[in-house]
């Protein structure tokens, strides 16, 4: 019986070992040799407190009775080895008494592995896995121990949002492994620059979250934030190309911007968009004038939702002319929106809103469909010599769907597509010039008439418009209202006419509002022109009455 008992013992997983009342060692399986690295010969006669020190640090008798009541199954203590190794074991202790001798059955249990799968669950719940560093749920724990922290010793903390600049573009044109690079390289850069008592964390995407620890002033934070912004702005190396992000950063101070965690994260978060409308790569700290401001944008966000739905947005016109006659040939097509409660809304009021929400993609679909709808009628009541104007959104242009959305409203309404004009600013045509150029030729090729508007206050160049298969520049109006006084002005408007028709392009010159500012343009050969001197934008119902009257109320050159 004895005989079978061992060999049962020696093929047990766990390690199984008795213990007499002083303490000792007095049997133990194959299980314990390998458990503690001691051949089983060895273990005999061993104190059990040198295979798990904690678990008898007093009399032995009494310690292993208490574990053998402690009322949980098993207790979690530290084991040491034959390397004098410490490893975490389980262990439930069972009392036995054998004639008059008291002894102890333990059963223990190797817990390495399992604590190292905990901490790799722990890690991975609380951690960014491209980066290392801790997520959204780890920094909001961090975020409030520091906050008690500072309001135990009326210490001032410091929050700040970082945003990296371009990181979409680069993402996209690079690719997701050249996107990761970066993001690992700028937290690289990032930790390089905070100590050990500040906490640096990914919410996600190309977002960081920093938060400062106490003592801090506004100056000391202030050279933090320049620093990362310096940091961040110098190039990346990403798989054989040379890429330059940047990053904007917003600044949120306790107590003084907020006394909890989710205050300081969204002041520090309106801060951080408000350093992206001063042109990125900078930084700006929370002013309670941005706070009025997200109240605002929210506003109008909301609102402009319920006048998409309900009709609450209006089509106006202005006329476009032609120089040499003063002639309607057609018009741009402009935005307005008169709200029920704010009144008539500016559209450089609505506009930036919507861009910065993406509402602007909705909302530039229904302005194209209602143009369409509009030549539609104009073709059915003989106005089909006049073309339509639209200006299209950097996000429409780029967004992929808007071939496939111009084709179906086309075929929708059944319009020429010569009668409309598609404008994209110069700054959004040069975001990524290749990608401009094939999109623009599509959209010739489908009988689009395409134009680069504000021509003369972004980036490109005349030798881009060569490449792009567009059909006329629109000269920006802060070079038109200054020909007649200003000699650089009328130096430059001259020089792109004469530029612009050695490439085949026509031009519109914006602005014009002076009988002057006409001849001009007009003795400079100039194409066409829109101004106030020639009309105002008007709703579409009254600008056919103007079509109407249009050929006695020409204005003489």
């Amino acid at each position: 019986f004895e005989a079978r008992l061992e060999a049962i013992l020696d093929n047990a997983a766990d390690a199984i070992l008795t213990v007499d009342a002083d303490g000792m060692v007095v049997s133990a399986n194959a299980a314990t040799a390998r458990l503690f690295g001691y051949p089983v010969q060895h273990l005999i006669g061993l104190p059990f407190g040198s295979l798990v020190p904690a678990g008898v640090d007093g009399e032995a008798r009494a310690q292993l009775t208490r574990l053998s009541q402690s009322g949980a199954d098993d207790c979690v203590l530290d084991g040491r080895n034959a390397r004098n190794e410490v490893f975490p074991l389980s262990i439930s202790v069972a009392p036995v008494r054998i004639g008059s001798d008291q002894l102890f059955v333990c059963i223990l249990r190797d817990l390495t592995e399992q604590q190292r799968s905990q901490e790799r669950i722990y890690r991975l719940a609380h951690h960014d896995v491209l980066t290392g560093l801790e997520n959204r749920v780890a920094l909001n724990a961090r975020l409030e121990q520091q906050l008690a922290s500072a309001r135990r010793h009326k210490e001032p903390a410091a929050v700040l949002f970082i945003d990296l600049d371009h990181f979409k573009k680069i993402n996209d044109s690079l690719g997701h492994a050249a996107g990761d690079k970066l993001l690992v390289g700028a937290a690289e850069r990032m930790k390089d620059l905070l100590r050990n008592v500040d906490t640096l964390a990914r919410l996600g995407g190309d977002e960081f979250i920093i938060v400062l620890a106490g003592p801090l002033t506004p100056d000391s934070v202030s050279g933090v934030a320049v620093r990362l912004v310096e940091s961040l702005s110098q190039p990346y190396q990403l798989n054989g190309h040379t890429a330059h992000s940047g990053a904007s950063v917003g600044v949120a101070l306790f107590p003084d911007d907020g006394e909890d965690a989710g205050t300081l994260l969204r002041h520090a978060d309106m801060a951080m968009y408000a350093a992206k409308r001063e042109g990125r790569n900078n930084f700006q700290f929370f002013s309670p004038a941005m706070n009025a401001a997200t109240h605002e944008h929210l506003l109008l966000e909301n609102r402009m939702w319920s006048a998409l739905s309900a009709e609450g947005f209006e089509l106006h016109l202005q006329a476009q002319v032609a120089l040499d006659t003063g002639r309607v040939i057609g018009a741009e097509v402009l935005l307005r929106w008169h709200d029920s409660e704010l009144g008539a809304v500016e559209p450089s009021r609505f506009i930036p809103v919507a861009e910065e929400s993406g509402m602007i993609v909705p909302l530039g679909d229904w302005v194209l469909a209602r143009t369409m709808a509009l030549l539609a009628e104009w073709q059915r009541e003989g106005l089909d010599h006049l073309r339509l104007a639209v200006n299209l959104s950097a996000r429409q242009f780029s967004g992929g769907s808007l071939i496939e959305r111009l084709d179906e409203l086309v075929a929708h309404y059944g319009i020429d597509p010569a009668l409309l004009e598609l404008e994209i600013t110069e700054s959004a045509a040069m975001r990524d010039p290749e990608n401009t150029r094939q999109l623009l030729r599509q959209l010739r090729t489908r009988g689009f008439k395409l134009a680069i508007d504000d021509f003369g206050t972004g980036y490109s160049s005349l030798a881009y418009l060569k490449l792009f298969a567009i059909d006329r520049i629109k000269i920006d109006r802060g070079f038109v209202k200054d020909i007649e006084h200003n000699p650089n002005d009328a130096v430059i408007v001259a020089a792109t006419i004469g530029l612009a028709h050695s490439l085949g392009l026509t031009v519109v010159a914006e602005g014009v509002e002076t009988q002057a500012q006409w001849g001009f343009l007009r003795d400079k050969r100039g194409d066409e022109a829109q101004g106030f001197l020639f009309a105002r934008p008007m709703p579409a119902a009254e600008f056919r009455e103007f079509i109407r009257r249009q050929a006695q109320t020409v204005p003489d050159a």
